[in-house]
């Protein structure tokens, strides 16, 4: 045998060897979550909770490490339809097994807090997705908010615990357990809801009745991968990450593997862009679920009987989609006590989203420091010395270092003030005299916010709204004069229009931008109203403030080419310090390219926009003159 074929041989026996040399730390290496308790209770347990209905649940349970046999400890419920937890491959276990991941490591870092303040987690995989088992027919379904209600009655039972269950969830998982607390009002003991929407509808899916097309369209593919646990493209890379993570974690036990493949193979999916694409109003049905999505949204849930005790804590966005005027109606409508932050902060927390800040900026505070905000509210509250908490509002706003509390909304001495459309592009407090006065616009349909907007924030992206004065050559725009004194934006500013539209339909896209005194154009916020939406409803529980728009069916409000129409408009809620020399633009729109389905899908619309004696149109903005300056 030649020296060649020796040293090939030796190399590759070598590497054979090598291989089932770390395959035997692999099998044989002892993970966190699988060693024991002092009590004798293995830490990390996954298994199947049967429902009322047989329906098996998928839950993922992680004990304190030094839990004693008789130690009584509250838990936190958290859950998800984004999986409970990953499959830890043969990869993860090789480098645990050789020393290159600490027990830290391998613990996920919310569960790690939860055990490190004496919490036990207890995370489920939403019915019809993760490892569980049952049907998906909407979001949110009322089964998927039993389900819960059932966990935390099995919670209670266990020999670990006081009885105590608190909450926590972000996004998708927090609406689920408001929902849960308006279905049963004193289940749970404290609660913390980060980033997530009050009216999933309004406020993310279709602000104002206008589908956010191409999210809707990231989101079906999403959904769909989850829910069949394909991990997406094979070759080296694939197999590369199957090695490290095969995908959702199966329950424990030897039929755990083939229990996950019948839960999926059991599924029915229903398409999350076919089902949205043909919705118009709130009432109407998602797929074949005899539901609508108004049917599934916590806004529409707040009632006398529905009145949580609950003390909860609330965090919300900014510019994160729509998600901060929902949390704002919350404060109005419930009676639930509430401890409420807002700032500049994109979805889960993760960026800085002022736009007077340079981008890129971390969050602050820190992701950590956020996490651990609630962390300390939920001990206090699910603690032996519990105190009432009285509903208050902390907020950052826009351009503001200094966090402000207050107990209303709009704070007190904000006013609002009322700036008419007049001549020349301008926004003035002195009200129209003209018998006839009015501007054309072409709807022009490459009018864009940009791709890092913030409809995009759910994905948890960073926003980013740069110089818009280029942008705004395709939107009609009226400034007022520059201020003498810095200024302060705190509520919800109100368009009221006076239009005709040369089409029967379209969509209002109304902005409220900063333009510095180097003509530097700064978005603050806006807000989105398809015309068929604009029929108001004083009568209606959600919104909370006018103007009201039902959004229902029987409430839609065609328009006649060539004809008036009244159109009035929330824009999403803001808090902002403009310095003196800044002046404020409303810049209208019929159309955003970056994500929006078009309205309407042929031909470019003419509008007039009325500003006259009979037909004036007006911004009303809660502002106050910061004094001292």
């Amino acid at each position: 045998m030649s020296r060649g074929k020796k040293t090939l041989l030796i190399f590759g026996g070598l590497s054979v060897l090598g291989i089932f040399v770390l395959l035997c730390f692999g099998w044989f290496a002892e993970l966190p979550g699988e060693r024991l308790t002092p009590g004798g209770e293995r830490r990390n347990q996954a298994f199947y909770l049967p429902m009322r209905d047989d329906v098996r649940i998928a839950v993922e349970l992680w004990l304190p490490a030094g839990l004693a046999a008789e130690e009584k400890i509250p838990a936190i419920l958290s859950t998800t339809r984004f999986w409970r937890a990953r499959q830890l491959g043969m990869g993860i276990r090789i480098q645990a097994g050789v020393g290159a991941l600490t027990d830290e490591m391998l613990v996920p870092p919310g569960v790690r807090k939860w055990n490190d303040a004496g919490f036990a987690s207890v995370v489920v995989d939403a019915r019809g997705s993760g490892a569980s088992f049952g049907q998906r027919p909407i979001e949110w379904s009322p089964d998927e908010i039993a389900d819960l209600a059932e966990v935390v009655s099995w919670i209670r039972e266990q020999d670990w615990s006081n009885g105590k269950v608190g909450a926590y969830g972000a996004g998708y998982e927090a609406s689920s357990l408001e929902l849960l607390m308006q279905r049963e009002p004193d289940l749970l003991q404290a609660a913390a809801l980060e980033y997530h929407d009050f009216d999933p509808q309004g406020g993310l899916i279709q602000p104002g009745g206008v589908l956010v097309q191409k999210i809707a369209e990231l989101q079906d593919e999403s959904l769909r991968r989850l829910d069949t646990n394909d991990l997406g493209p094979g070759g080296f890379i694939g197999l590369l990450d199957r090695f490290f993570s095969p995908g959702v974690k199966p329950v424990d036990g030897e039929y755990g593997e083939a229990l996950l493949e019948e839960a999926i193979a059991q599924r029915k999916h229903t398409s999350w862009l076919a089902a949205v694409e043909a919705i118009e109003f709130r009432d109407d049905e998602f797929a074949e679920s005899g539901l609508s999505l108004r049917d599934v949204s916590p806004a529409f849930g707040p009632s006398e009987s529905s009145t949580s005790s609950t003390p909860l804590f609330v965090r919300a966005g900014w510019l994160d989609a729509g998600a901060v005027s929902g949390a704002l109606d919350r404060f109005r409508l419930s009676d639930q006590p509430q401890e409420l932050w807002i700032g500049p902060w994109s979805r889960f927390g993760w960026h800085d989203t002022d736009p007077f800040a340079l981008p890129d900026r971390e969050a602050s505070p820190p992701l950590e420091e956020q996490f651990d905000q609630a962390l300390a509210f939920l001990k206090k509250h699910l603690g032996e010395e519990a105190t009432e908490l009285v509903s208050t509002i902390h907020y950052r706003p826009l351009g503001g270092q200094e966090v402000v509390e207050t107990d209303q909304w709009p704070p007190q001495g904000f006013e609002e003030r009322s700036w008419f459309l007049g001549a020349e592009s301008t926004l003035t407090e002195t009200a129209p005299g003209d018998a006839e006065a009015s501007d054309q616009y072409e709807v022009r349909f490459q009018a864009t916010t940009d791709d890092e907007n913030r409809w995009t924030s759910p994905f948890g992206l960073d926003i980013v709204y740069r110089n818009r004065a280029a942008l705004d050559e395709n939107l009609v725009v009226y400034d007022t004069a520059p201020f003498e004194k810095s200024v302060e934006i705190a509520g919800r500013p109100v368009v009221h229009l006076h239009l005709a539209s040369s089409l029967s339909s379209g969509a209002m896209f109304a902005y409220l931008e900063a333009v510095s005194p180097s003509d530097q154009v700064i978005y603050l916020t806006e807000g989105i109203l398809r015309f068929d939406w604009r029929r108001e409803d004083p009568d209606v529980q959600y919104p909370a403030r006018p103007p009201k728009h039902s959004g229902l069916r029987g409430d839609a409000a065609p328009i006649t080419p060539g004809e008036d129409f009244e159109l009035s408009l929330g824009l999403i809620d803001t808090a902002a310090i403009l310095p003196a020399g800044y002046r404020l633009r409303l810049a209208l729109a019929g159309h955003d390219a970056s994500l929006f389905e078009r309205t309407p899908l042929k031909g470019a619309p003419i509008w007039t926009v009325h500003r006259s004696l009979d037909r004036p149109s007006r911004i009303e903005i809660p502002m106050r003159e910061i004094s001292g300056e």
